[in-house]
């Protein structure tokens, strides 16, 4: 165990020591992306939502009629 610990703390330093420096990011990002993004996401959010709901009600009625 102490081995495998003493490895992985060699590795990450290893590969700090090769890490290059992150661009720089852009200064504004995509208006329309971020958008259609936000519509996407809170859309998916909102038939997870439904789908839930929808099949306990159906589990529900399926145990009420047994």
């Amino acid at each position: 165990m102490a081995r495998l610990l003493s490895a992985f703390s060699l590795l990450l330093v290893y590969c700090s020591a090769f890490a290059e420096i992150a661009p720089e990011p852009p200064v504004q990002s995509n208006t329309v992306g971020f958008i259609l993004f936000g519509i996407l996401f809170l859309a998916m959010c909102v038939g997870f939502i439904w789908l839930v709901v929808w099949n306990d009600k159906k589990q529900k009625a399926k145990e009420g009629k047994q």
